[in-house]
């Protein structure tokens, strides 16, 4: 049995949530506080320094191994609250190759927070892709490969290709249980605790309704070439394919 797949079976199970295991070389230094107090706000609790250690312990940003030791932080905890997450989880990334405007692909790195890292994604795709080509669908394979990706696959990222012909975007771990080709998608309930903080977060509700994703994108494409999912047991990846971005 494969290690993401152990790991797969005690979360499902509740025996371990990646999100709240503590990372041992973390501080809580590292942590935007912005962004805390911002979820917390959201929730109806104003962080202070009384009730601090508390809410981040009890939240599952951060974790303390036994009264008066260190705090550090948990995995969950700096994929959604910290801005320089990549010194711990330098998995942490989208990588997007433009093949578009370069026949020898130029390479842009994003990393950071997960909202952060969609929004820059975002702008970055706009920059490359300057016609009428709905980029709204790549930011939406993008969002769900954020929150959907397994990150206990510490030697991938999530990739996007940006072609004449198409455009991938690949990340690692497959769906469970999904039915792609209907109007109704069962996700996989991986990242659960990811869930919960980006929707809270984010402003721009773009994590609400995120089972409508797939329909999206498919609708996005009407009368141009079809979108395929690709969703591989064996790669343990799952692939969005878009139309080219010339096809317009």
């Amino acid at each position: 049995m494969r290690k993401q797949e152990i790991i797969t079976l005690l979360e499902q199970n509740l025996s371990l949530t990646i999100e709240t295991c503590p990372l041992i070389n973390s501080r809580i230094e590292m942590l935007n506080m912005n962004l805390v107090k911002k979820y917390f706000s959201h929730k109806g609790i104003e962080l202070n320094d009384e009730n601090k250690e508390f809410l981040l312990i009890s939240s599952g940003i951060a974790s303390q191994e036994r009264d008066g030791s260190e705090l550090r932080c948990t995995y969950g905890g700096l994929l959604v609250f910290s801005d320089h997450n990549y010194l711990c989880i330098p998995n942490n990334m989208i990588k997007i190759v433009d093949n578009l405007n370069n026949v020898y692909g130029d390479v842009y790195i994003i990393q950071g927070n997960l909202l952060n890292m969609v929004d820059k994604a975002e702008k970055k795709i706009s920059e490359i892709i300057k016609n009428d080509y709905p980029c709204t669908a790549i930011t939406e394979a993008i969002k769900n490969a954020v929150l959907y990706r397994e990150y206990f696959d510490l030697n991938r990222i999530i990739e996007v290709f940006i072609e004449e012909d198409n455009i991938i975007v690949s990340s690692p771990g497959e769906l469970i249980d999904e039915n792609i080709n209907s109007e109704r998608t069962h996700y996989n309930k991986r990242n659960i605790w990811l869930y919960e903080k980006l929707t809270t977060l984010d402003d721009k509700k773009r994590f609400l309704n995120n089972g409508q994703g797939f329909k999206r994108i498919v609708n996005a494409f009407k009368n141009r070439r079809k979108v395929e999912f690709i969703n591989s047991i064996s790669e343990h990846s799952f692939k969005v394919i878009l139309p080219g971005a010339k096809e317009n």
